[in-house]
C-alpha cells in the first residue's frame, strides 16, 4: 500500500445514512483518491443465557444473518462502482468494536452515518456516532 492510499473503515447498520456514508467514499475514490474499503456490521451480543440455551453456532448464524441484511444495500452500492471492498462483522458495543477495528485493519479514516437505527432516531448526533467519535484514533467523517 502506497502512502496516499487511503484505507476506509464504513460501520454500516442497515440505514440511510450508512448507505449516504457508502456513497461519499464512493465518490472520493470516484474523484481519484486511492483507496481500501472496509464495510463493518457491528451485531448486539446475545445474553449469555439465550446464547447457551440455543448454541454458539445458532447464534454465529444469526449474526451473520442480520449483518448481511444490513450489509446488503452498501455492497451494492460499492459493487455499482466497480469499488472492491472487504466484509467485517464485529459482535459487541459498536463505540468499541469500531475503533478495535481500526487498529487491527490499520485503517485511515472512519466514514459513517449521522444516526443510525438505534433508539437514539431522535437526536441530531447518535450514540454509536458519539461513542466512535469518542474512542477514534482517526479522523472521523459523518455522512447525513
Amino acid at each position: 500500500m502506497s502512502a496516499s492510499k487511503t484505507s476506509f473503515i464504513i460501520p454500516v447498520d442497515g440505514s440511510l445514512p450508512s448507505q449516504h456514508a457508502t456513497q461519499y467514499v464512493i465518490d472520493a475514490i470516484k474523484n481519484g483518491q486511492q483507496a481500501e474499503v472496509h464495510l463493518l456490521n457491528v451485531q448486539p451480543p446475545v445474553s449469555g443465557s439465550v446464547s447457551h440455551a440455543i448454541g454458539k453456532e445458532t447464534v454465529d448464524s444469526y449474526h451473520r444473518e442480520e449483518a448481511e441484511k444490513a450489509l446488503a444495500a452498501p455492497k451494492a452500492l460499492l459493487e455499482s462502482a466497480g469499488i472492491p471492498y472487504k466484509l467485517h462483522i464485529g459482535v459487541g458495543d459498536p463505540g468499541d468494536i469500531v475503533p478495535a477495528y481500526v487498529e487491527k485493519l490499520k485503517c485511515s479514516q472512519i466514514v459513517m452515518g449521522s444516526r443510525g437505527l438505534g433508539a437514539t432516531f431522535g437526536l441530531m448526533l447518535g450514540s454509536v456516532a458519539s461513542n466512535v467519535l469518542k474512542h477514534a484514533t482517526v479522523p472521523v467523517t459523518l455522512v447525513k
